[in-house]
């Protein structure tokens, strides 16, 4: 039942996509058109998605590990005497 409440950050290392400038010598620049451009590449995730559906952590070119995982740490005797 764990969610993320923040935005993620997403591939350019923000949590928002920055202002798109036209290039030198373009004329018919739409800065709406060129922000649509650039979110489709790098898409937001929807803000309350459950931490199940996280993707894997890549660790190396041919291994991942799952991105949350939970452990015991401690003593476990401590449960036992509940």
């Amino acid at each position: 039942m764990w969610v993320h409440a923040k935005e993620n950050i997403l591939r350019n290392g923000r949590t928002v996509h920055q202002d798109v400038e036209p290039a030198e010598g373009e004329e018919d620049f739409d800065p709406e058109e060129a922000k649509k451009a650039q979110v489709a590449k790098d898409p937001y995730e929807p803000r309350l998605k459950p931490l199940t559906e996280d993707g894997a952590v890549k660790v190396s070119v041919t291994s991942s590990v799952p991105a949350w995982q939970v452990r015991m740490c401690g003593d476990a005797t401590e449960l036992i005497n509940l």
